[in-house]
């Protein structure tokens, strides 16, 4: 996705005597990634404004019609189209708690989201907003962000403005802002906005040789005196310095422990996990009217994803084959997650498969056994490993753990597995 923003960079100085090359970086754009449609939609619609307008001044507006640009332009928007309807979501598409793409392609307009449409510029270079958009979380607790995020934003338009790149940068970054507020975004998406910056501010370099300021900047700045011209100099540098901060912390993490879930694929392949029964545990959302108060030592009504397994297929890559008898038991060579929600009809069949193969030797992390085995007595089950993920994100990390379980007889057999102290089985 860099290189294609690079490339359309190189090409954009050119794009109206040799716009072939600029094209092809666009196109290049669109099939790398679904958000490349929406950023070179995004620049197709100010470079069409900008012909549009030169024929309108003129007043050869029908040479539109003949204009080779403009039939690039169409050729790429037929390309995107098929890209689309390659890649649109199956009406049983789960994504972020979406059970289904007529869900993920509703929304109800709120500030909340203008707030996520100002602060992803912000994002991108300065701040860390909350984990998803879809969390629930205290938004007095962002505000101290969000007015940074629009002194940011103010600024950065101005400086635009200044350079006559407002509309490269506002049409493209509206697009993605608003299907990221809207629709679907993750935080990790909000780097595109930081790579879309540099192509625009190096589309400013490649036709003026430099950045101006607006006058204001200047004025204020000259005023300054010392120290605090130093500092304010030194405050201007931070969305350059702030991401290089944020890559070292996240690379130290990477470093610093194991990536993911690969203890537990060592931990498997020590005590010869894989030559027994392993069931991983699936996803679950509670039907409840009392979510707020859910425990997860309780059993509650859920309602069943046995294709979303992401555990199992966090480990999987460490083995040559599936070791788990419940992932993807209608394809069984099958190592990857289907992003698949079930009917409850579909859930129960999938189930209904795993019963047949008997209760699970070896248990990956908590989860509602007695759902699957009913007459099951989950004190048979004793926890012997607890496995931490590290999961960095800019200054942040979050820490996940999972919890490994194996039968009393399977304990004994192997003898040299020790019992820690967890929550059981439920």
């Amino acid at each position: 996705m860099t290189l294609s923003f690079f490339l359309a960079a190189a090409f954009y100085p050119s794009r109206n005597k040799k716009p072939l090359r600029y094209v092809f970086s666009l196109a290049f754009m669109c099939m790398i990634h679904s958000f490349g449609i929406i950023f070179a939609g995004g620049l197709c619609v100010v470079w069409l404004s900008e012909i549009i307008s030169k024929y309108v001044k003129e007043k050869t507006f029908l040479k539109i019609f003949s204009d080779k640009h403009c039939w690039m332009m169409l050729g790429l928007l037929v390309l995107a189209i098929a890209i689309i309807i390659e890649i649109f979501p199956n009406s049983n598409t789960y994504t972020q708690g979406h059970e289904n793409a007529e869900e993920l392609f509703s929304f109800s307009f709120s500030y909340v989201q203008v707030m996520w449409y100002i602060m992803y510029l912000s994002e991108a270079f300065l701040i860390q907003m909350p984990d998803s958009k879809l969390d629930s979380y205290d938004v007095a607790s962002i505000i101290p962000q969000f007015i940074t995020a629009v002194f940011v934003f103010v600024i950065a338009l101005s400086i635009l403005h200044k350079n006559k790149k407002i509309l490269t940068f506002i049409i493209p970054y509206s697009f993605f802002g608003l299907f990221s507020a809207l629709i679907y975004s993750s935080p990790y998406h909000s780097g595109m906005v930081g790579v879309f910056l540099i192509f625009v501010f190096w589309g400013i370099f490649a036709d003026n040789g430099k950045i101006e300021l607006p006058e204001y900047i200047n004025k204020a700045v000259s005023s300054l005196r010392g120290g605090l011209k130093k500092a304010v100099v030194a405050i201007a540098f931070l969305p350059m310095i702030v991401p290089i901060a944020w890559s070292a912390y996240s690379s130290y993490i990477d470093i610093r422990f194991d990536y993911w879930y690969k203890e537990a694929a060592e931990f498997i392949k020590e005590y010869r996990l894989y030559d027994y029964k392993i069931l991983s545990s699936w996803t679950q959302d509670v039907i409840s009217e009392e979510n707020d108060s859910w425990r997860i030592d309780e059993v509650y009504a859920c309602r069943d994803y046995p294709k979303l397994q992401g555990l199992a297929t966090a480990i999987l890559p460490y083995f040559d084959d599936n070791i788990f008898y419940n992932y993807n038991i209608d394809d069984h060579d099958k190592t990857f997650m289907y992003y698949q929600s079930s009917t409850e009809e579909e859930a129960e069949a999938i189930i209904n498969k795993w019963r047949e193969q008997g209760p699970p030797d070896v248990v990956l992390d908590r989860c509602q056994l007695t759902r699957v085995y009913p007459d099951i007595d989950v004190n048979d089950y004793v926890a012997v490993k607890r496995i931490t993920a590290y999961k960095p994100y800019k200054f942040k990390t979050n820490d996940q753990y999972i919890t490994i379980y194996v039968t009393k007889d399977l304990f004994n057999k192997i003898g040299t597995l020790k019992e820690i102290t967890a929550k059981k089985l439920y």
